[in-house]
């Protein structure tokens, strides 16, 4: 999760994605090759935002949990909870809306599935 001045970044799936499309996220990803978790986080949050490194600082290594994608398909997350200073965003093909949400407006979103064990892995509620 990317937080600015107290608000949390929600994406707006595309619908044209494979997984969870029309639905609000946070950035979201799989480590691809050798990076670490924290570098694949990293890579991920350019990739869907458009925030470099420099612009972020890594305030919490939250929680691990295990998510069902799909049957037969699951996935193991890692949290990670960043800071910055930015609230433009350049969003990838993957998203077509963004928003900055204070943490009591974030239940009112069409969120993806478990979206609250990440809340809960961040100790955010």
């Amino acid at each position: 999760m990317i937080r600015c001045r107290g608000s949390f970044l929600l994406l707006k799936r595309a619908s044209i994605v494979s997984v969870n499309p029309g639905l609000w996220s946070p950035v979201t990803g799989r480590v691809e090759g050798k990076l670490s978790l924290e570098k694949s986080a990293y890579k991920e949050i350019r990739e869907e935002t458009g925030l470099r490194r420099g612009g972020l600082r890594l305030v919490k290594k939250g929680g691990r949990y295990t998510l069902r994608i799909k049957q037969g398909v699951e996935a193991s997350v890692q949290t990670f909870l960043f800071e910055t200073k930015v609230r433009s965003i350049k969003l990838n093909w993957e998203h077509v809306k963004y928003r900055w949400v204070k943490p009591a407006q974030i239940v009112r979103f069409q969120l993806i599935p478990k979206f609250d064990l990440t809340l809960k892995a961040l100790d955010l509620i």
